[in-house]
């Protein structure tokens, strides 16, 4: 079974794949149809972008982000944040300006600076059904993640019309939302995730407590056929949804969805969202990743939405080196060690183990155990360790963790334990 990634790493990992997803069909955009073999990370093409480079779906899914961690739901400032990006470059790789904007983006941003209220600066006329509020929706499921369904609806159809207020944008974020935020939850099973969706969201127009209209919009979102991943919201959704439930990787997400061809960066976007949800940052390819530009932009809001999960704690385990043995006080502690079975050390944090290990091996909160004698992650202990919502319980799971190898035969160092094997007064993070 794949094992779920912690949600931190899912949270980074929906930020840099909404961007990475973006900056690989960025020069692809407005091609032909390809095979998804040929989509590579930094190709030439359609913008002339430097590798690495996101574009406007990137820039407007930051700037919502960081709306919404900084101000909470204030549509008024996401419009303030958003012209920010098409007058003086905010969100932007490097603030180095924008260099794509679609049409009914346009409209709307010059109709708030006019002085149109936010929520009715978005065109709602037939030719406004584009995906550019689709494309920057993806930070409501984020960060409103522990909101009701009706609320997050009401939110999605109301950050929608900033930019796009006909009822088809607004249908398509607000389902896009719902499956998002099951997947920040631990859900993985993707048709289910669907399902569940459709039919919350179904329930939601038929209670009346939102027009008629969205229903019908519903309707004809539900019965859209077309796959061409061209601009139009419909087809966008479901390009996007079909590439990345038919995929086996983030990667292969990203492929799938350039591949379409047409509005490559915004199908890819809205898909490496999701993929980035469902794989986690480490499941992102690491050659991708340390190529993108702007990562003194991106990095900061991330770790502000990373820091939201700061009272969800897990368990990790390290492996550390033999030599460790030779300690009298891991001798002590372990008297019952078997020998074929290694020296870990087990600790409790609210980062991802990844992160924990990395700060150890740095020194920063480390413990000395694994500064001199950590070799790696040992996912294989750990993986089934439940989440904690207290520093108190995460304690106890750690004490209980620790026993459970201990028993098995492991030597163990407890994080949580100082010197002299009492608990620490104050230990917040192991």
């Amino acid at each position: 079974m794949r094992s779920k990634p912690p949600i931190a790493d899912r949270l980074a990992g929906a930020v840099w794949g909404h961007l990475i997803g973006d900056a690989v069909g960025v020069p692809y955009e407005f091609g032909d149809p390809m095979p998804a073999k040929s989509v590579r990370f930094g190709a030439s093409g359609a913008h002339g972008q430097p590798p690495g480079t996101w574009s406007d779906d990137g820039a407007l899914m930051l700037a919502l982000l960081d709306s919404l961690l900084e101000k909470g739901f204030d549509s008024t400032d996401q419009a303030v944040r958003s012209l920010a990006w098409y007058r003086d470059g905010a969100y932007t790789p490097d603030n180095d300006g924008h260099f794509d904007i679609g049409g009914t983006t346009g409209r709307a941003l010059r109709a708030f600076e006019s002085g149109v209220p936010a929520e009715h600066a978005g065109p709602t006329d037939e030719r406004s059904c584009g995906n550019g509020s689709l494309m920057r929706i993806l930070p409501l499921a984020l960060v409103e993640r522990d909101l009701s369904p009706e609320e997050l609806v009401d939110h999605a159809h109301r950050a929608s019309k900033v930019t796009h207020g006909h009822h088809r944008t607004q249908v398509s974020c607000a389902l896009y939302v719902l499956i998002a935020r099951r997947m920040v939850k631990g859900r993985s099973h993707r048709r289910t995730i669907l399902n569940e969706s459709r039919v919350e969201l179904r329930e939601l127009y038929e209670s009346g407590a939102f027009e008629p209209a969205y229903l019908a919009a519903l309707d004809e979102l539900e019965g859209f056929s077309e796959r061409s991943g061209d601009g139009y919201v419909l087809d966008s959704f479901w390009s996007a949804w079909d590439a990345f439930q038919r995929a086996d990787s983030y990667e292969d997400s990203i492929k799938r969805a350039v591949a379409y061809g047409n509005d490559t960066d915004t199908t890819a976007a809205i898909a490496g969202g999701l993929a980035g949800l469902r794989w986690g940052i480490g499941g992102i390819p690491a050659k991708w990743l340390s190529r993108m530009r702007g990562r003194g932009i991106a990095e900061p809001i991330a770790k502000r939405l990373i820091e939201t999960t700061f009272d969800d704690y897990t368990i990790y385990v390290i492996q550390l080196d033999e030599k460790v043995w030779k300690k009298p006080k891991m001798k002590k502690r372990n008297p019952n060690r078997r020998f074929d079975k290694p020296c870990v050390y087990v600790g409790y944090s609210f980062h991802t183990p990844e992160e924990r290990y990395r700060q150890h091996m740095s020194g920063q909160n480390d413990s000395a155990m694994v500064r001199d004698y950590g070799l790696c992650l040992r996912e294989d202990l750990y993986r089934n360790a439940r989440v904690s919502h207290s520093p108190e319980k995460a304690q106890a799971m750690e004490a209980h963790w620790a026993g459970r190898l201990r028993r098995r035969g492991f030597g163990v160092w407890e994080g949580r334990l100082g010197p002299l094997g009492v608990v620490r007064k104050k230990d917040p993070d192991q």
